[in-house]
């Protein structure tokens, strides 16, 4: 076919870019040597894996847990997320570390604990700076670290506020206890 010239397009479906990780947090699984790992990503993510493992560089568990996607209409960019969650080992007593990936290992969350958020304690006498190892093990019951001692007042707010923008590393702060000290 002479002079006849053929133009051939290809079709390609591009998915939209998945975002990092977000929200990432870890609750109680029913068997007693196990934790559960949730996260956020923006877009339609593939998949849910968590590695394990005594310390950072020793994650040699993977586990592959469920995702949901959704439709945040909420939202003023009407974007899609997926949610994820994953169990993963975890035996009572024993530091364990983890990391998760939304795209099947392509790419990581980071590992490290932090060593230096910054947490803000409001009460009735002003605000107080408090920093927190996330490294070193908890020295109350092995389950909680203190903050100090301060006075609250029932007709003062008074707030604990966390500051991870500067910290070298995950910062999980799960809960605020306050007992009387009289």
């Amino acid at each position: 076919m002479r002079g006849a010239g053929f133009a051939l397009f290809a079709a390609a479906a591009s998915a939209a870019a998945i975002g990092p990780p977000s929200q990432l947090r870890v609750t109680f699984s029913p068997r007693a040597a196990e934790l559960v790992a949730g996260w956020t990503t923006l877009g339609i993510a593939p998949s849910s894996t968590v590695e394990s493992g005594p310390a950072p560089d020793k994650l040699s568990t993977r586990t592959v847990g469920s995702i949901t996607t959704f439709a945040n209409d909420k939202c003023p960019t009407n974007s899609t997320r997926t949610s994820h969650s994953a169990a993963f080992p975890a035996p009572p007593g024993v530091d364990t570390f983890y990391r998760v990936s939304s795209d099947g290992g392509a790419t990581w969350s980071n590992v490290t604990r932090a060593r230096n958020p910054a947490l803000v304690v409001r009460h009735a006498g002003g605000t107080a700076s408090v920093t927190v190892n996330h490294r070193k093990p908890a020295t109350i019951d092995n389950y909680w670290v203190s903050l100090g001692t301060f006075d609250f007042k029932a007709a003062q707010p008074a707030a604990v506020e966390v500051d991870a923008a500067t910290a070298d590393g995950q910062v999980h702060l799960d809960a605020i206890q306050v007992l009387s000290t009289k």
